[in-house]
């Protein structure tokens, strides 16, 4: 098989993955370093399901776009009757935008390797308000503004 066909058959195992944790929730081993340091590589993490239009910024989210992959929701805003959110890992200064039908579940655990775990909540209700007064609106009027150019 070559190296494209490898990835065609990794995307479509991690679709057919992502719509089962969409219906039954489950636990994922983390992979990569863009949540450090909430989420550490190889801890593992609880999914459980949720509707888009119950994601609270700050809530993390694992989403499935070709592959499955969990960051922060550090905004949403509807569009064209659509619901969006942006999001980023912790550990990165990009963020992205994606459409609420690739959201997968929320974490609710964290299973450390060393045995401590923990559940995994919203931050402070101050960052929160933050985020969606004055982050969140700023992120969607750049949004327009981008799409016009």
């Amino acid at each position: 098989m070559g190296t494209n066909t490898i990835r065609a058959v990794k995307s479509i195992e991690n679709e057919g993955y992502g719509f089962y944790l969409r219906q039954k929730g489950g636990v994922l081993t983390v992979i990569g370093k863009s949540m450090l340091p909430t989420l550490q590589e190889g801890w593992k993490v609880k999914i459980a399901p949720v509707k888009p239009e119950e994601i609270k910024i700050g809530d993390v989210i694992t989403f499935s776009s070709g592959r499955l992959f969990t960051h922060r929701v550090i905004g949403k805003f509807r569009s064209g009757g659509r619901l969006y959110f942006f999001h980023k890992g912790d550990n990165d200064y990009l963020l992205s935008k994606i459409s609420s039908e690739y959201a997968i579940g929320k974490v609710i655990e964290v299973i450390r390797s060393d045995k401590i775990n923990y559940t995994l909540n919203s931050p402070h209700p101050i960052v929160t308000a933050f985020y969606k007064f004055i982050v969140s609106p700023g992120l969607a009027a750049l949004d327009n503004i981008f799409r016009r150019i």
